[in-house]
Parts: C-alpha cells; structure tokens; sequence
C-alpha cells in the first residue's frame, strides 16, 4: 500500500470540514494504510474530521479503517512527540501541557471506541 507518510495539519488543505489538497510528498512509502491517519484523530477538538477522512478513503478503495491500528500509531506519534519536546524544552503545539496532552488523547480514544467499538485498553475507562 503507498503511503503519503507524513499527512498532518500542516500537509493538508481544508475547506470548510473537506480536504482541498494534499501536499508534502517527501516521505512516501510502502505500508499499512492506518498509518496515514495517525494524525488526524487529533487535528481538531473533536474526531469528527478523521471521521470523515476515514470513511471517505473506506467509500473510495473498499478498505476499512480500523480504530485500533490508527489508535496505535496515534498514541505513539503523540506520546513520542510530547516526550521529545518536553525533554528538549520546545512547547508543545497548540500549548498545554503533557499531562493535558495525555488527557485529550484518552478522550480521543473514548470518541474512536464511541465511533467503532474495539477493545479499548481498561485504562480508558478508568480502572
């Protein structure tokens, strides 16, 4: 599967809730296409847009997105990006802090098991 690599906020044009364009080819590869959407459950407050992504890439080459291999890309990406940035003093984007960072991702999570059922770590639910 071909992958854009690198599809966050700032490679993608958004009109109105709709992707205009896509730009930034510099790290296409070859792999799992939940990979590609790591970044979009968090590019705004709610999941709505990776909603919207997902099942439009589902209507248009037949393959379905699954939560839990997105949600495994996402919590490493935003974990490892907090760490890296926390440890070398850059501040995160958007602000806040790590601990709010890691509360947004469990709500996120809460959203992706509310949107497709998977089995969310307990963490989630709080035990």
């Amino acid at each position: 599967m071909l992958l854009h690599g690198d599809a966050h906020g700032h490679n993608l044009v958004v009109d109105a809730g709709h992707l205009q364009c896509v730009l930034d080819y510099d790290a296409v590869s070859v792999g799992d296409h939940h990979f590609d959407f790591r970044y979009l459950p968090a590019i705004e407050p709610t999941i709505a847009f990776f909603r919207h992504a997902a099942e439009g890439y589902e209507r248009r080459t037949g393959r379905t997105v699954e939560p839990a291999p997105v949600l495994a890309w996402h919590i490493r990406t935003v974990l490892g990006d907090a760490l890296w940035r926390s440890e070398a003093g850059v501040p995160l984007p958007g602000g806040g802090t790590v601990d709010e960072w890691v509360e947004e991702l469990r709500e996120r999570i809460a959203a992706l098991a509310a949107w497709r059922p998977f089995d969310a770590p307990r963490w989630i639910n709080g035990v």
